[in-house]
């Protein structure tokens, strides 16, 4: 499952679509990738790209450069 991340995160950093993205990376859909992250991160993919977080994916490693505060509501 983190190396279908981690490709889902290099294509996105390319300029790919989430949909796109999770197709190529061998999720069945969107919705599956949707779930799956939001599992693993406790954020929506979409969450986390809209924050702008920089993401470090070099080596087969992730890593967020720099500290995320969360609010929960």
């Amino acid at each position: 499952m983190w190396r279908r991340m981690a490709i889902v995160m290099r294509a996105v950093a390319q300029g790919q679509s989430l949909t796109t993205a999770a197709i190529e990376s061998g999720f069945s859909s969107s919705a599956h990738l949707s779930s799956a992250f939001k599992s693993m991160f406790g954020l929506s993919a979409s969450e986390v790209i809209a924050m702008g977080v920089a993401l470090d994916i070099s080596e087969d490693r992730v890593e967020a450069l720099g500290s995320i505060k969360v609010q929960k509501k």
